[in-house]
């Protein structure tokens, strides 16, 4: 294993962590009351979008290659939408369909920049491979 695999390994699984203390954050921040809630400034569907693209990101980098990004393309929209669905339980919160769909699109953008990552990395791993000398393997100096 090269030192480039051996950080993208690395990186995989924190990317795994990550993506998953995103969605923690989303459910949390999704089901808090309304008075509880402290808005940024920014439109909330943008807010709602920002999140789930970081978690589409985190998830869809650190899993590739181990789901089919359809998978997580499905699993993030139906987060989406349950947790629109579950303010119809919280106190001064409301579903809306504009929130589950910037919530979603968020997910699908942050999933594609994470199979763009994906793909940035093999193509850096074959040119390690076919130039060892580029590589900047230090460790033996």
């Amino acid at each position: 294993m090269t030192d480039l695999q051996g950080l993208g390994s690395a990186f995989r699984r924190g990317s795994r962590w990550l993506g998953w203390i995103c969605v923690l954050i989303i459910v949390v921040l999704s089901w808090l009351p309304a008075s509880e809630l402290v808005r940024t400034g920014v439109n909330p569907r943008v807010e709602h979008g920002f999140a789930y693209t970081w978690a589409g990101i985190f998830l869809s980098f650190g899993y590739s290659g181990r789901r089919p990004i359809f998978q997580l393309l499905l699993g993030l929209a139906a987060l989406a939408c349950a947790m629109e669905l579950g303010q119809f339980f919280v106190e001064g919160r409301h579903p809306a369909v504009l929130d589950a769909f910037a919530s979603a699109s968020g997910g699908v953008l942050g999933s594609l920049i994470g199979v763009c990552m994906v793909v940035a990395e093999s193509q850096l791993q074959g040119k390690a491979r076919s130039n060892p000398a580029e590589s900047h393997d230090f460790s033996e100096s």
